[in-house]
């Protein structure tokens, strides 16, 4: 699984938790610039995927908690 992304990214979600995001100028960018809405479109699409793919050979949350149980006791 290939997560580069996360190093160049990691700040938009940080700026946006703080408020320091501004989501209208966002907007207003990729609205004047066709081809890069595009692009992230295909980004966001491609991570879903990738993230959907990497979710399905996850262990469900509770069988993940309880191999967590089975450590402790052993």
């Amino acid at each position: 699984m290939n997560l580069s992304h996360i190093e160049e990214q990691l700040h938009i979600p940080v700026l946006d938790g703080l408020g320091l995001f501004d989501r209208s100028r966002a907007k207003a960018a990729l609205a004047a610039d066709p081809k890069a809405r595009a692009r992230l479109r295909k980004l966001h699409a491609d991570l879903v995927s990738e993230y959907t793919r990497a979710a399905a050979k996850c262990l469900p949350h509770r069988a993940f908690l309880e191999s967590l149980n089975q450590e402790q006791a052993a």
